[in-house]
């Protein structure tokens, strides 16, 4: 079920040169298996989505990333599955989930701290996009400052730096070279 990610040898040359993206604030919510007892701030919306079976609630950014120069749009699910999510729980999680998120991709943050993120990644989305949004939600729900933010799909390592302008946040993604945290 997990999606592996085969670059041929002209990805890889196109992949040494910065690639950016814009998105918008996104919207945040919460994957229930049942009624939620969680808090919500009244003053911030936060959409509540039943998935029959799913164990822990697990909270999820909704992001829809735009590719310049290209313009292309692709939607993105990014889920926090990291403790105190069971890490044995996840490939069930995942089935779950895919069916609700589609028709956009789905990854899970197993493991963070400031600055940096590993994904597990499901679905066909571009790794560079996974990371920008990755570091997306980071930035906008975490409040990280982090310049850049590092974040690793299966073996490849991605820093993102972000900034607001326009009404919009600019992400650019470079593929790193630098040792796996």
């Amino acid at each position: 079920m997990r999606c592996r990610i085969d670059l041929g040898a002209d990805r890889r040359v196109a992949m040494l040169r910065p690639i950016a993206f814009l998105a918008g604030r996104g919207e945040w919510g919460l994957f229930t298996s049942g009624p939620s007892s969680v808090l919500v701030d009244p003053t911030h919306e936060l959409e509540t989505v039943h998935v029959d079976g799913l164990g822990p609630i697990l909270q999820f950014a909704r992001v829809t990333l735009t590719a310049a120069p290209s313009q292309t749009s692709t939607g993105h699910m990014v889920v926090s599955a990291y403790p105190p999510f069971p890490a044995d729980g996840i490939v069930d999680a995942v089935q779950r989930l895919l069916p609700v998120c589609a028709p956009a991709a789905l990854c899970m943050v197993v493991q963070d701290r400031t600055g940096w993120a590993k994904v597990a990644a499901f679905g066909h989305a571009d790794p560079e996009s996974i990371a920008a949004t990755v570091a997306h939600t980071k930035i906008t729900g975490g409040w990280d400052e982090t310049d850049p933010i590092v974040v690793e799909i299966d073996a490849l390592r991605f820093e993102v730096s972000g900034e607001f302008r326009n009404e919009a946040w600019h992400l650019v993604v470079r593929q790193s070279e630098g040792e796996r945290s």
